[in-house]
């Protein structure tokens, strides 16, 4: 049943691909043109402000498949269609197929995530990478598989590499935590589960206060921005 829903939501995200890229879109698109995998954390990311792994995803993509308006946007396409799934596989979780299925559908329809999920930047990737999260958050707190916290673990990860405002949702994991009363052992492996994404954190922390800055920069030259 989820496979019809796919494909409908594949075709809606294919619809005018083609047309124009808009500002933000020709940032991204010049970024991966003309600046080498080294020089998008090194140089381009200093002035930017956001993490580095959607540009570096696009620039192995684009080294495959040019630079076209459809080829910048097609990686968007493929997280979005993704997310309709893993969305899927979430409300099968809480509640069973019947949810799971509605959900996937709405998702599929929804105007907002159709035009992210168009948009060469990294918001279909963050969308995804909080999806996936919630999933496998939920797959811990009933089953605490090794594999399950692996898979966490670099959920979490993902959305720090992808976003920095996504990472919000750590607080309702916490909560959800607390709310679940879980045992000691559960929540050790819980804090071991954000390691990846602090050692990204911590690593990635001197270009972030450059990226700090160079934010406050553009707001006093366009304040409206």
């Amino acid at each position: 049943m989820i496979w019809p829903i796919l494909l409908f939501g594949l075709g809606l995200r294919l619809i005018s691909l083609n047309q124009s890229l808009w500002m933000d879109e020709a940032i991204s698109a010049l970024a991966v043109k003309t600046n080498s995998l080294v020089e998008l954390i090194s140089k381009f990311a200093l002035g930017d402000t956001h993490p580095p792994f959607y540009y570096l995803l696009l620039k192995t993509w684009t080294l495959i498949f040019s630079y076209s308006e459809i080829s910048l946007r097609l990686p968007s396409v493929i997280l979005g269609v993704a997310t309709v799934y893993v969305v899927c596989l979430i409300g099968k979780k809480i509640a069973g197929e019947k949810l799971g299925i509605i959900s996937a559908l709405f998702l599929a329809t929804s105007g907002l995530h159709l035009y992210y999920s168009q948009e060469a930047r990294m918001y279909a990737l963050s969308t995804f990478a909080v999806s996936l999260t919630v999933y496998f958050f939920l797959k811990v707190r009933e089953k605490a598989k090794q594999t399950n916290w692996v898979f966490l673990s670099l959920s979490l990860l993902l959305v720090g590499l992808s976003d920095y405002l996504p990472l919000l949702i750590i607080p309702a994991l916490w909560i959800w935590g607390l709310l679940s009363k879980k045992n000691r052992q559960w929540w050790k492996k819980f804090l071991l589960s954000y390691l990846p994404l602090a050692i990204f954190v911590f690593l990635w922390s001197p270009i972030f206060r450059a990226q700090s800055i160079s934010t406050k920069n553009y707001l006093q030259v366009f304040p409206a921005w």
